[in-house]
């Protein structure tokens, strides 16, 4: 049996946050949200871009 270790409130999502870009403004809204999102939480962040 697998025993789990104390929560820690913030810790428990993804350490990565992956975007795609594609020129779009949503897409680069998505971006800059993301990240926001990666440097509040000390979290990575990668952009996938792509021609449209």
């Amino acid at each position: 049996m697998v025993q789990e270790g104390p929560f820690e409130y913030g810790r428990d999502g993804p350490k990565v946050i992956v975007t795609g870009v594609d020129g779009s403004e949503t897409s680069l809204r998505a971006a800059s949200y993301a990240w926001g999102l990666a440097r509040r939480s000390g979290r990575g962040c990668c952009w996938c871009m792509s021609p449209r």
